[in-house]
């Protein structure tokens, strides 16, 4: 359930790119890995991409500082080489996987 509520949330984040990048501010890909490198010394630690039958146009980042914790979201779009800024935090904890539950295992 937990997959099927992430596929949705990537697949409506992938979908509507045109409206996010009319709406939120979108800097060249070098502008902004410099803002976060030298102002938040964020390094890229995730890069998501979109399912492989769909065009691989769109890019989902995710930079983080162990050090300060602070973290930053950006959409990248391949054919303009731009990152939309998605969100930005001051803390955040990384979860482990659960080992995976074999088909006829009663729970």
């Amino acid at each position: 359930m937990l997959r099927g509520l992430i596929t949705g949330f990537v697949f409506l984040l992938f979908s509507s790119t045109v409206v996010l990048a009319q709406q939120t501010p979108c800097f060249p890909t070098a502008e902004f890995e410099k803002i976060v490198a030298k102002k938040y010394k964020e390094q890229k630690v995730w890069m998501g991409f979109p399912p492989s039958d769909q065009l691989q146009e769109r890019v989902l980042i995710l930079y983080e500082n162990k050090e300060t914790r602070s973290w930053t979201i950006g959409i990248l779009m391949l054919q303009r080489d731009i990152i939309c800024f998605i969100g930005a935090g001051s803390d955040f904890i990384h979860i482990e996987p659960k080992s995976a539950i074999k088909k006829g295992t009663k729970l």
